[in-house]
């Protein structure tokens, strides 16, 4: 999986909760386990790209030695 936060961030996180129906969260579920992703990082990606902005190649894979520093 594929994690959207690198390790040497100085950006910081913002928890948030969001209601969506049932069918878009599996949708939504769906879609980024066939990306290799999480929910979350699969939604944020949205989010993002809503908002104009990319998340490139930065992200190292979610389980992997970089996502765990």
């Amino acid at each position: 999986m594929q994690a959207i936060i690198p390790s040497h961030t100085t950006e910081g996180i913002a928890q948030i909760a969001l209601r969506v129906p049932v069918s878009l969260r599996d949708e939504l579920k769906i879609e980024a386990r066939r990306q290799g992703r999480s929910l979350n990082t699969h939604v944020a990606m949205i989010l993002r790209a809503a908002a104009g902005g990319s998340f490139g190649d930065q992200a190292p894979a979610a389980g992997s030695e970089a996502a765990a520093r």
